[in-house]
């Protein structure tokens, strides 16, 4: 599948919509419709490929009913596959996290892409600050980790967030302690990074976007690297 997607933006990207058989797909338990061109879904998806290109029944009755998932994260992919974007959007909590799962579902790395540059970009403020308070809380890594597998790109940029977050901010809540305390894979990640850190550097997920994009993607919507000192454990007290 590709992974560099920049929206119907050529003559030949048009080709994916002229003349193309459309199909009809309905997202969560209220049957929400889009109508959308097959090849460009397959062009872009490999569930929808195989679903519409192989003689599956979904390919016969050109409809595919996605009934577990949320009809407004299949709308933001509807949106991308048109703007090759995702920029410009306002994002209720999570939803970002929730676009790149949907796409790793659906076999989608180019959106997976756009979301994950998305996310990193919402990690810093224009003055290149890294607030990080309104992207992760316990909650949202608990749902993380419910939703992706070991190994994910989205756990590993999570956990790089969270050891950065660590060094220089309280995240010993109520809620952070029950997840520690819960043990479990993010857990194990987390003391693994740890061990890892070479003389206690710390890893910015902001200057380091291409390391959680899926192999061979533009960087086109990935913010760029702001200089800034390497911070240690040391240097943040901890």
């Amino acid at each position: 599948m590709a992974t560099e997607w920049n929206g119907i933006s050529t003559a030949k990207d048009f080709e994916l919509t002229e003349g193309t058989s459309m199909v009809q797909v309905y997202v969560g338990p209220g049957d929400r419709c889009w109508m959308l061109p097959t090849n460009l879904l397959c062009h872009l998806s490999s569930f929808f490929k195989a679903a519409l290109k192989t003689g599956f029944k979904e390919a016969d009755k050109k409809r595919v009913v996605l009934k577990d998932d949320e009809p407004e994260v299949f709308r933001l992919f509807v949106v991308w596959l048109y703007s090759g974007s995702v920029q410009g959007m306002e994002f209720p909590d999570i939803w970002l996290e929730k676009a790149w799962i949907f796409g790793d579902k659906i076999g989608a790395p180019a959106f997976q892409n756009r979301a994950m540059a998305r996310l990193i970009k919402g990690y810093e403020d224009e003055d290149g600050v890294y607030p990080f308070d309104y992207q992760y809380n316990a909650r949202d890594v608990d749902y993380i980790y419910k939703n992706t597998v070991p190994g994910s790109l989205l756990r590993a940029a999570t956990v790089d967030a969270v050891v950065y977050w660590l060094a220089t901010h309280d995240m010993i809540d109520k809620k952070w302690k029950a997840l520690y305390s819960r043990g479990g894979d993010f857990v194990v990640d987390l003391i693994m990074k740890l061990r890892r850190i070479k003389r206690f550097r710390l890893r910015n997920p902001v200057d380091h976007v291409s390391d959680y994009m899926v192999t061979g993607s533009s960087q086109a919507e990935c913010p760029r690297p702001v200089k800034r000192k390497a911070t240690t454990l040391v240097d943040a007290g901890v």
